[in-house]
């Protein structure tokens, strides 16, 4: 094989040596995908390759590289939910989501208690009621429940 060409890795990468710093016979190459799904793309370049085989006699040659393409931004906030109630958190979750281009990346990150009609707002299904098609909104939730479960008895 003159090189293998993989897909389905989010991060662009070029692989010429094994784990042990070895050459590898032929490249691996990842073109990476073309957008951002997840904050956790946050640093990583976007694009695709270009990749030529060429040959020179028995010898097939590969050149390949890597075309940067503007990726969609990303936007980051913290939601405090201590001394707010849902109306509260519902006009702050759609202000974010206003404030923040229609193609984002939006990850909000949830800490504190929450109650029920908080966890309401906060569901799967007010969200996409709120964002854009366009938009992936991502909860990192960080909460702590009002409500308090029984502790399980000790098996003895």
């Amino acid at each position: 094989f003159a090189a293998t060409l993989s897909g389905h890795i989010h991060r662009h990468q070029v692989l010429t040596t094994d784990l042990r710093g070895r050459s590898l016979p032929a490249p691996v190459l990842y073109p990476g995908s073309i957008e951002r799904t997840s904050i956790a793309e946050a640093d990583e370049d976007k694009g695709y390759m270009i990749v030529e085989l060429t040959r020179d006699d028995s010898v097939v040659k590969v050149d390949w590289r890597f075309h940067q393409l503007p990726a969609r931004p990303l936007v980051r906030h913290d939601l405090e939910l201590e001394g707010l109630d849902a109306a509260q958190v519902e006009s702050m979750l759609k202000a974010y989501v206003a404030n923040a281009p229609a193609d984002a990346v939006l990850s909000i990150r949830v800490s504190g208690s929450i109650s029920d009609q908080v966890g309401r707002v906060l569901s799967a299904r007010f969200l996409r009621s709120v964002a854009p098609k366009t938009m992936n909104l991502e909860l990192r939730l960080d909460i702590r429940s009002r409500r308090r479960r029984p502790r399980r008895k000790p098996v003895a």
